[in-house]
């Protein structure tokens, strides 16, 4: 509501970031899960905003803010996975291969972990391709 009184991108930006940050909050403050509240501020947020609420530059630089927001994210996450996994120890975590020889059903297992491990690479990564151009995420060629 407050966004449509005003015309000025930034304040509709800082309205969306109090309301993701501020639902959160409350959430939490009352032992809820902030993370649903925070969904449920945007899926509104969004709707909300798409009924003219925000001004069409305001709408372009809060799509674009929390586009640029999800990227950092994503990279900080993936920056602290890889930091994380540099300094572990793989050698005795080498899957189903790294299992003593004398545990019954280790040629089972190892089969097993075999075909998932492949199933997951071959059939899902030659289909994802598809999948996509059927959901229309990418265009035909």
């Amino acid at each position: 509501m407050l966004a449509g009184r005003t015309n000025d991108h930034l304040i509709e930006i800082t309205l969306t970031t109090v309301a993701a940050y501020g639902s959160f909050l409350l959430a939490e403050h009352f032992h809820l899960s902030g993370v649903l509240a925070t969904l449920v501020a945007g899926l509104l947020t969004g709707n909300i905003g798409s009924l003219g609420s925000f001004t069409d530059k305001g709408r372009e630089a809060v799509v674009s803010f929390w586009e640029f927001i999800a990227f950092i994210v994503n990279s900080l996450i993936f920056m602290l996975i890889g930091i994380r996994g540099a300094y572990q120890n793989f050698t005795n975590l080498l899957l189903a291969l790294g299992l003593p020889p004398e545990i019954p059903e280790r040629e089972a297992i190892v089969t097993v972990s075999f075909a998932v491990v492949s199933y997951s690479i071959f059939v899902q990564g030659l289909t994802i391709i598809p999948l996509l151009r059927k959901l229309k995420e990418i265009p035909e060629l």
